[in-house]
């Protein structure tokens, strides 16, 4: 069926409601069947094009991108965010740019931020017949107005604050409400003040449906065992992952629904040329009967590679042994099956560097102070470990990462993209050595 504003708002009480971001048609296309509604959020400047927050992204670039999903999608309604500064002036901008991505656009109805100072925007673009989404709590348009990414409606002020603002924008007419980072308790009350529905993201389970971006979703399961996933980082000993209950697995519609998704995703994908290797599970996450998945694969796509459990559990059934070597020198052995080893991670070596980092916080798996004391130890990784394993056999390494993500400040390049780590001439160098020039 088809959603729209009407059925979505109707679904409040009824069942919960699935909601998800897209930036192009291929992506909503595998959401087709899926979801409820899809977000092309202004999420887009940072997941997608590298932006260090939202501010940035303009009215050319979400009626680009929701257009782009507007033509992947036949069932769910299609929501698209109004980006800053495009409704904030006066009703008569918000409505017409409200306009431009329902004409140019092609979105179903739009979605902005901020609660009672924008009830006069909302209300018009609702007398212009465009369906709105509100969306209170987090806001990230306003990150420096809020002092950066933090938890919203805490406290009895702010609390009632929030409350007073769903009201507000109920009365104006929104057909739903996303609340974003709000504490689980107040998001309840909230959902149950509001005749419309609410969305939360990081605002508990008491909402009446949730949104996530579409790279930040988990592959499903149960709550895993860290001491399954991580444990041969340092053991090197593989489990068979036909022990549901191991790998938290033991859903069978669950494991259903991965193997569809799965199948739908390779059928999608089969043409783009850049992929040159299928990797349905890494590190265990969400693994289970990987060697179904590589006859799932082999039977739709016989021509490419396949690497089953990057870095592991290991089940001996792919094209590549496949290896994320961190806390130990890594030396070259050749696999026992004949296959080609590839060492799919390796390095991680991290330096945060002021002023261009996604947050305090500082994950990697060694650390450094300056750049000419990383340029030295990235150095010595390769010519100590990755270009002697090349010579003995190494079909393939992957340095993690090429920049920096999120907490995981273990990159060559910064998360805004604007500073490189290391010099280029270094790089040039190992590449050199690599190729054996």
């Amino acid at each position: 069926m088809k959603q729209t504003a009407v059925t979505f708002r109707q679904a409040k009480g009824q069942r919960k409601l699935a909601m998800l971001t897209a930036y192009d048609a291929t992506v909503a296309r595998l959401m087709d069947d899926h979801v409820d509604a899809v977000l092309v959020g202004d999420s887009l400047g940072m997941v997608m094009l590298g932006q260090p927050d939202t501010l940035s992204v303009t009215m050319d670039q979400m009626i680009h991108h929701s257009a782009a999903v507007s033509r992947g999608l036949t069932k769910p309604l299609l929501v698209c965010d109004m980006p800053f500064m495009s409704y904030h002036l006066s009703p008569q901008q918000a409505c017409a740019n409200a306009g431009r991505l329902v004409q140019e656009g092609r979105a179903q109805a739009v979605k902005l931020e901020g609660g009672r100072h924008f009830c006069p925007q909302v209300e018009a673009i609702v007398r212009a017949s465009i369906p709105v989404m509100g969306h209170l709590g987090l806001t990230p348009q306003s990150l420096h107005s809020m002092g950066g990414y933090k938890v919203q409606g805490r406290g009895r002020e702010a609390a009632q604050a929030l409350l007073d603002d769903a009201r507000a924008l109920e009365q104006a007419g929104v057909f739903a409400i996303v609340l974003e980072c709000v504490p689980a308790p107040l998001a309840a009350l909230v959902s149950r003040s509001v005749s419309v529905p609410t969305i939360g993201i990081g605002a508990g389970p008491d909402c009446d449906g949730q949104v996530l971006v579409w790279q930040d979703m988990p592959n499903g399961g149960g709550k895993y065992d860290l001491l399954t996933i991580s444990a041969p980082l340092i053991t090197r000993r593989h489990k068979k992952d036909n022990d549901y209950k191991r790998f938290a697995r033991t859903d069978a519609a669950g494991r259903a629904e991965y193997y569809a998704g799965l199948d739908e995703m390779v059928r999608q994908l089969y043409n783009c040329p850049s992929i040159v290797m299928w990797v349905p599970f890494n590190e265990g996450w969400g693994q289970f009967d990987a060697k179904n998945a590589v006859r799932l694969i082999r039977r739709l796509d016989p021509t490419r590679l396949i690497d089953h459990a990057s870095g592991w559990h290991d089940q001996g059934v792919s094209d590549v042994k496949s290896l994320h070597v961190y806390f130990k020198p890594y030396r070259f052995k050749p696999d026992k099956k004949g296959r080609a080893v590839v060492l799919s991670e390796f390095g991680g070596y991290n330096l945060p560097v002021a002023g261009h980092t996604w947050n305090a916080k500082n994950f990697g798996y060694k650390g450094y102070q300056t750049p000419e004391a990383l340029g030295e130890a990235v150095k010595t990784l390769f010519e100590m470990q990755i270009v002697p394993a090349c010579k003995s056999g190494l079909a393939a390494d992957v340095y993690t990462q090429l920049s920096d993500v999120e907490d995981e400040v273990n990159g060559f390049v910064t998360y805004d993209r604007r500073v490189e780590k290391l010099p280029e001439a270094l790089m040039r160098a190992i590449a050199r050595e690599l190729k054996g020039d």
